[in-house]
C-alpha cells in the first residue's frame, strides 16, 4: 500500500536540492510540506555555503514520501519541481527591511 493511501497525518515528504550543472541531487531530507521544505532551502540559499555562492545552479525537488511508523519510502515516478534557488534568494535590500526584534 502506498503511503498516500494510508491516510496517516505523520507521513513526511522527501526533498532534495538538485545541482543543475552536474546534474545530480544532494541527499534527500524530510519535511512535512512544501512550505517547510522551501523554508529550509531558503536558509541554505541565503547562508554562506556552496548553494548560496552558486545559487543560479540549484533547484528544490520533491522525490517522494516517507512513513516514519513503518519506514516505507515511496518515490514519485518523476521528481516534482518545487522552486529555483533564485526564487528564494534575499537581496541586501530585503534583508535590510526586515523588522528587528527587541
Amino acid at each position: 500500500m502506498k503511503n498516500k493511501d494510508k491516510k496517516r497525518p505523520i507521513c513526511l515528504n522527501l526533498y532534495a536540492i538538485k545541482d543543475i550543472k552536474q546534474p545530480r541531487y544532494f541527499p534527500p531530507y524530510p519535511a512535512a510540506n512544501d512550505a517547510l521544505a522551501i523554508r529550509s532551502f531558503k536558509a541554505e540559499v541565503n547562508g554562506t555555503g556552496l548553494v548560496s555562492a552558486n545559487y543560479e545552479d540549484f533547484e528544490l525537488w520533491c522525490l517522494g514520501d516517507f512513513d516514519p511508523l513503518d519506514g516505507q519510502i515511496d518515490t514519485e515516478t518523476d521528481p516534482i519541481f518545487i522552486c529555483r534557488a533564485s526564487d528564494v534568494l534575499e537581496t541586501n535590500n530585503e534583508l535590510d527591511t526586515q523588522p528587528v526584534s527587541s
